[in-house]
């Protein structure tokens, strides 16, 4: 099948074997040092998040869980950026803070997708007494 269609282009051949790679894609979490306080975060996260799935299911998760799980990490490594950025003032225009709360929301909502509805809450109340601490602080 290697007619030629116009313009000289090859034809695709769909069915061919596509090469496997040996090694493991990169994801946005492999670039995080596990030594750093950033990593250390991500990875107390992450296994709290595989622990309360594996109590509330009786299982390992599954792929969409691990998904949702990568997902929620990462969310959780911008949110961790932007409060840094934030508490030190260097953050200081109105689109970086409505970026902030479309990440919390974000965040908020996956974690409810994943079924951990108490952490939700507390991840509320948690958003909610900083946001008192810093409002009395001025």
């Amino acid at each position: 099948m290697n007619s030629t269609h116009r313009r000289g282009r090859r034809a695709l051949n769909l069915c061919q074997d596509i090469p496997r790679t040996q090694r493991r894609p990169k994801t946005a979490l492999a670039v995080i040092d596990r030594r750093s306080q950033l990593g250390r975060l991500v990875m107390d996260f992450k296994r709290d998040l595989t622990a309360r799935v594996v109590a509330k299911n009786g299982r390992p998760p599954d792929g969409v869980e691990e998904a949702l799980i990568e997902d929620l990490c990462v969310l959780r490594v911008e949110l961790a950026r932007a409060a840094k950025k934030t508490l030190e003032g260097a953050d200081r225009k109105e689109r970086n803070h409505q970026k902030r709360a479309a990440l919390s929301n974000t965040f908020r909502h996956q974690l409810g997708a994943l079924g951990c509805g108490d952490q939700v809450e507390t991840e509320k109340a948690n958003a909610e007494a900083r946001l008192l601490r810093e409002y009395n602080s001025r």
